[in-house]
């Protein structure tokens, strides 16, 4: 009898802290539907570094497959960029966890001119979305920048220059 009446505590116990998360729904009152969550209009952003849209059009990007290719014979195009992330595009899709290797030709616009206006980084695919026709749009982790002073170039082409933050 001791048994049974420890189980028996343990299920009103249970069915009491049950009934707390739950209310009779005032059109229905014979039934019973969960609480709403307090939600929030505001997104919350867990990424680390801060993100830039840029105009597709005017931020080109070249890629080099590791370890098979030492050019970068694949050209497209970014979409955003951020100290530890790009979203971008290629006409041919890249296999999520691929390590390549990224150059990011800066636009002309952010007074870092000349023919070493690149910054080169190394990273892996994230995510490749090919469900829509054209050209792959990905994601690519940057691991790390391959030159001396590319980190600090790059934050500073898109910080100071009217890019606007991406969502």
């Amino acid at each position: 009898m001791h048994i049974l009446d420890d189980s028996f505590g343990l299920i009103q116990r249970t069915l009491h802290e049950l009934m707390k998360s739950w209310h009779v729904s005032a059109d229905k009152p014979c039934r019973i539907q969960p609480k709403e969550p307090a939600m929030s209009n505001q997104k919350i952003n867990r990424r680390e570094h801060e993100r830039f849209s840029v105009n597709p059009g005017y931020t080109s990007t070249g890629i080099r497959l590791h370890p098979d290719e030492t050019e970068f014979l694949s050209e497209g195009h970014i979409y955003d960029i951020s100290e530890g992330g790009i979203c971008f595009e290629l006409d041919i899709p890249i296999e999520p966890g691929s390590t390549v290797s990224m150059r990011i030709d800066l636009p002309t616009n952010v007074g870092d001119q000349g023919p070493g206006r690149a910054v080169f980084v190394t990273g892996n695919i994230i995510w490749c979305d090919i469900d829509e026709p054209g050209a792959a749009k990905m994601a690519l982790a940057i691991t790390r920048f391959d030159r001396d002073g590319d980190r600090q170039r790059m934050i500073k082409a898109f910080s100071n220059n009217g890019y606007q933050r991406a969502a």
